[in-house]
């Protein structure tokens, strides 16, 4: 291999690493040469520029899994997701629920089960929500709901199941023959 060819070589190199590198939303210097690299890789920010969304929020906090980013994670559900099944199962360390974007949501089930420290939860958008089965079951701690939109629902076989402390369960629009 010549030394031109050796270099021309390089050249493509790094030709090829700043486009890769605009792609994850680095700011890319006028002059493109390979002392501007680690400036320029170091310029990307957190996630590479790429939007991340989550789409399955099925058993994200399954028992306490990802705790700590809790709010974080929440915000990060995309309005495309329609799975919530045990979301927040058996996750008995958590007492408060962050607000998330549920609106697509047909699957609910389990969503709460176990969550023995909650005692609210935040307004869910449920009007797709076909299964409702065990949402509630066994939150011990839990006094208050807000009003859940049932009109789709077709399951909702121990919803409330063991919640002894709730003190009322708002009008459910089953439509059940």
């Amino acid at each position: 291999m010549s030394v031109v060819s050796e270099i021309e070589r390089i050249k493509t190199n790094i030709s090829n690493a700043y486009t890769e590198l605009e792609g994850k939303g680095a700011t890319i210097p006028t002059e493109k040469n390979s002392a501007n690299l680690q400036t320029t890789i170091a310029s990307i920010q957190s996630g590479g520029g790429e939007t991340i969304e989550i789409t399955d929020a099925s058993y994200l906090f399954y028992q306490g899994a990802r705790n700590d980013n809790v709010n974080e994670l929440c915000a990060l559900i995309s309005a495309n997701c329609t799975k919530f099944n045990n979301m927040f199962t058996e996750n008995t360390t958590i007492s408060q629920i962050p607000y998330f974007n549920s609106s697509n949501g047909t699957n609910f089930n389990g969503i709460f089960y176990n969550c023995r420290n909650i005692t609210t939860i935040p307004l869910l958008n449920t009007s797709n929500c076909t299964n409702f089965n065990s949402m509630f079951t066994q939150c011990v701690k839990l006094e208050n709901i807000p009003q859940i939109n049932t009109s789709k629902g077709t399951s909702f076989t121990d919803m409330f199941r063991l919640c002894n402390n709730l003190k009322a369960i708002p009008q459910l629009d089953t439509n059940l023959a």
